[in-house]
């Protein structure tokens, strides 16, 4: 498996060679809007997983996607777009009435509910529109199945978005393939369809969104993930207004997403673009930001912190019943998952994890196939229990637990902000900011870690997440 200082090192060798840039779709560099797509294809590549565990999002939802007539997707949107326009009617403008503002919101949500993540997002939200300003909330997709006003999906664009306007097909040049096979021996003659896809939608994605900006008049526009989201860059930079960026996940210090090998100032602006501002959850990720991207520094990194820690703070830490020790094991999407070790502990080790009372609270990620899950927890009820991440906040259940056991999510810095102790593998060691983090090697040192963290006190680390600060947003309307 390949280190995130490898993968980030072939990124930048493709940016570094001359041709890369010739490769151009209505002026944007090719690389520029591919960027994210190429490193996950390399990750694919290099990874030494096996194939039988190997978890990729496609086979997360391959459960859940049918085939659904088209008459009936159009109902559901027009549903939809009733729904979350009643839950959220305070804050949307509404086609044909958006007004001059200086601020829009382009919400990439998760699909859970109150999620920190999307909170943030609408929390900054909700904060500019006390100040009696016109926010615009910009939604779209809404052709997936609502089951509660709350639960919300890749909201991206405004009710009735303008069309695109003067948006042709572009086809991928072979040639670019075959430039990036030679700088990383990777083969992505599979990727062209889906890429030349991805091309077209980010390019009508980017000229509907530069519509709204152009009507608004807006000076920045908020949004989170806008890395895997270019086209958001793309119409912000276009129409030469601020992106800015809401802090999603995890950043670490070899990670390419948030880098680049050139100073800007070497680069066309819409040759490979980053946010003109990023708002973290708290200190230590401003410190990894500034230390490691030439283009941002302590003025347009941020921290804005979580609005949900301010509600964990204000409530008593929580002391886990019938003496139990419990661990929560938080899955990731992605190309690796969780599931071969949570066999070999209820295979190999059932009776130790009993003799010491440890209980494995299981939360899959909400993009991965729950039976699985369920199913191993309804045959194991004595060491595993589940917990339904679509239904439950996450500090609700982190309050609940004394360990959190993950491969490289958030919840693992969240854990060491609440006092919790945070375990990954050792495998996944160059994809995490592990100065502390515990590392494992097999579910046995597990197993050991786990007794010796029963009898001391975790420390505390509150440098990755902090609570809320909402005079950072006066900075955007002033």
């Amino acid at each position: 498996m390949l280190s995130d200082k490898k993968v980030k090192d072939l990124i930048f060798k493709i940016e570094r060679h001359p041709d890369t840039f010739k490769y151009e779709a209505q002026g944007v560099s090719l690389f520029f809007l591919l960027r994210f797509s190429i490193e996950m294809e390399i990750r694919k590549a290099y990874n030494e997983v096996p194939d039988n565990l190997r978890v990729t999002g496609a086979q997360n939802n391959a459960h859940k996607k049918k085939q659904i007539p088209k008459q009936v997707s159009k109902i559901r949107a027009w549903v939809n777009q009733r729904i979350i326009h009643l839950k959220f009617r305070r804050y949307i403008s509404l086609p044909g009435k958006l007004v001059k503002t200086p601020c829009i919101f382009v919400a990439h949500l998760d699909i859970t509910p109150k999620r920190p993540r999307t909170e943030n997002l609408l929390a900054a939200l909700k904060y500019l529109h006390k100040k009696k300003l016109t926010t615009t909330l910009v939604i779209n997709d809404f052709t997936q199945k609502t089951k509660k006003p709350s639960y919300l999906k890749q909201l991206l664009f405004l009710f009735s978005f303008p069309p695109a306007k003067n948006v042709s097909k572009v086809q991928l040049p072979v040639t670019f393939l075959e430039h990036l096979k030679q700088l990383t021996q990777v083969d992505f003659t599979h990727c062209q369809a889906s890429w030349e896809s991805n091309i077209n939608t980010q390019l009508s994605n980017a000229s509907r969104l530069e519509q709204i900006i152009a009507q608004t008049s807006c000076q920045h526009v908020f949004c989170s993930s806008a890395y895997t989201n270019a086209w958001i860059i793309l119409a912000c930079h276009r129409q030469k207004v601020n992106c800015v960026e809401i802090q999603h996940g995890v950043i670490t210090q070899e990670q390419a997403y948030y880098q680049a090998s050139f100073p800007p100032s070497e680069l066309s602006p819409l040759t490979l673009l980053m946010p003109d501002y990023i708002l973290t959850l708290g200190k230590k990720w401003q410190e990894i930001i500034v230390g490691n991207h030439y283009a941002h520094t302590n003025q347009n990194t941020l921290v804005l912190g979580n609005i949900a820690l301010s509600n964990v703070s204000e409530s008593p830490q929580a002391i886990p019943q019938n003496g139990l020790y419990h661990i929560l094991v938080a899955t990731q999407p992605g190309i690796f998952d969780i599931k071969d070790t949570l066999v070999e502990l209820c295979t190999r080790h059932k009776e130790e994890l009993l003799q010491n009372n440890m209980m494995f609270t299981i939360r899959p990620h909400p993009l991965h196939d729950f039976d699985f899950y369920r199913e191993l927890c309804s045959q194991h009820p004595k060491i595993f229990q589940f917990d339904n991440s679509r239904k439950t906040h996450i500090y609700a259940s982190l309050n609940q637990v004394n360990a959190v056991l993950s491969n490289t999510s958030m919840c693992l810095y969240e854990a060491l902000a609440l006092q919790k102790t945070a375990i990954s593998f050792e495998k996944f060691k160059t994809q995490t900011v592990e100065e502390d983090l515990k590392f494992v090697k097999t579910t046995s040192e597990l197993i050991r870690l786990l007794l010796e963290e029963k009898e001391h006190k975790p420390s505390k680390h509150p440098d990755y997440l902090s609570v809320f600060e909402e005079g950072v947003l006066d900075k955007f309307y002033k």
